[in-house]
């Protein structure tokens, strides 16, 4: 690139003495400055820079610290899942449920709960529903709807419906734990999906119960004690859809984002969900966690 050469003042004596520059000199001053920015960048700007940067030179971890995560043991299948699981026709899950020390496993329609304290211990199986399971959350129940001997519900969500399950421990008297004996009980409760699959399940203390639908949605499940002539007393309820469901798939502007997660922040009363995509969606619930989801905020781009 072409250097502007140095010049001679070209100066007059003024007034008060004092020897002023040239507009000439200021010029070529303002040349070498231009001139120097120049170089020093490269021909490349910050947007550029920013655009490029791969995803993994942003990290959470700091180095030298501690892993967020480790593992502390590792406990094989009970050898009745994987039994069922090398005859499977269709799908299968897992996960844990740690308030009542229990893991699960789901293959075709079959449900297994087994303790994770103790490898030896004796699966619980349930089979009460045709179709696969895909997604199993708990429960706390509603005051006043079942047996004061159910002590928690279960959540198990097939590719139709979605079924509440009732969990006792022990015989069902006062003063039994989680480490007595469980049974399950059918309560003959559940609501169809609507072609919806259910992704994931969370609950809040007082025993709402949500779940992220494929449809991009946000669904609770409502249940009371009887049907009225309004309304069932087990439905399934949208509080937030991204996509109008009649919306033929022509008239879409962008490529369908089905929810991944959901998950409730007691302490702040909070809800989130995760879609495949990656965009995170807040949702306030109201002082006591008892409000409609109400929508906040969305932060997009976070890594899937």
């Amino acid at each position: 690139m072409y250097a502007p050469q140095d010049v001679g003042l070209v100066a007059r004596p003024s007034e008060g003495g004092e020897v002023q520059s040239s507009a000439a000199e200021q010029m070529q001053d303002a040349a070498r400055l231009v001139t120097n920015l120049q170089t020093e960048s490269d021909g490349v700007d910050l947007v550029t820079l920013l655009r490029e940067t791969p995803r993994e030179a942003y990290s959470f971890q700091q180095l030298g610290w501690p892993s967020e995560i480790a593992a502390t043991r590792t406990s094989e299948l009970p050898a009745v899942v994987l039994e069922r699981y090398s005859t499977r026709q269709s799908v299968c899950f897992c996960g844990v449920l740690p308030e009542i020390n229990r893991a699960w496993a789901t293959v075709d329609n079959a449900l297994f709960l087994w303790r994770l304290d103790r490898p030896d211990d004796v699966p619980v199986e349930y089979s009460g529903e045709e179709q696969a399971i895909v997604a199993v959350g708990l429960a706390k129940p509603r005051p006043g709807v079942f047996l004061r001997t159910i002590d928690y519900v279960l959540v198990v969500a097939t590719t139709v419906e979605v079924v509440l399950v009732g969990c006792a421990f022990g015989d069902g008297r006062e003063g039994s734990t989680f480490d007595d004996e469980l049974t399950l009980h059918a309560l003959n409760y559940s609501c169809t999906t609507d072609d919806v699959v259910a992704k994931d399940i969370a609950s809040t203390d007082g025993g709402r119960i949500f779940f992220a639908g494929d449809d991009e949605a946000l669904y609770e499940i409502e249940y009371s004690s009887s049907d009225t002539w309004r309304q069932r007393r087990c439905r399934k309820v949208c509080h937030h859809s991204a996509l109008p469901r009649m919306l033929p798939s022509i008239l879409r502007l962008r490529a369908p984002d089905p929810l991944r997660q959901v998950l409730v922040d007691e302490h702040r009363c909070a809800l989130y969900t995760r879609s495949e995509s990656g965009v995170v969606s807040v949702f306030d619930l109201g002082a006591s966690c008892v409000d409609p989801p109400k929508k906040v905020a969305e932060v997009r781009d976070v890594a899937a």
